[in-house]
């Protein structure tokens, strides 16, 4: 565990696609329980689908976890990726933890290295 957990973490962002969430259904508890010893304030989940629609799914997600955070879950097809980027890297401040999942793309992940200095590959 990195020490930027042991103090307050204001946000964390996931970048996960569906399918690898349908994977490995435990990802978002190692997550939150990745940023548990911290105070986490926001949480973030940019969800890159194939076209599925989620958005029930999506709610049920932010619906359980807004108990303990405060959630905002967003949705993008596979075709707007680049607008997900965008928006990670346009919230992502300092103090803020980006999780992303092992099999996004290099060019991917170097394009938000490039902002966002907290990235946990999970």
């Amino acid at each position: 565990m990195t020490s930027y957990y042991n103090g307050a973490i204001l946000g964390a962002l996931l970048l996960i696609d569906l399918q690898e969430l349908r994977k490995d259904p435990g990802l978002l508890g190692k997550v939150l329980a990745r940023v548990r010893y911290g105070r986490l304030g926001t949480l973030s989940i940019y969800l890159i689908t194939r076209g599925e629609s989620i958005r029930e799914w999506a709610e049920t997600v932010r619906d359980s976890l807004s108990k303990n955070f405060d959630v905002t879950v967003y949705l993008y097809a596979l075709d707007n990726i680049d607008k997900a980027i965008k928006k990670i890297t346009d919230s992502c401040r300092n103090e803020d933890v980006v999780f992303i999942y092992k099999e996004a793309s290099e060019e991917l992940l170097n394009s938000i290295k490039a902002v966002c200095n907290n990235i946990e590959v999970l």
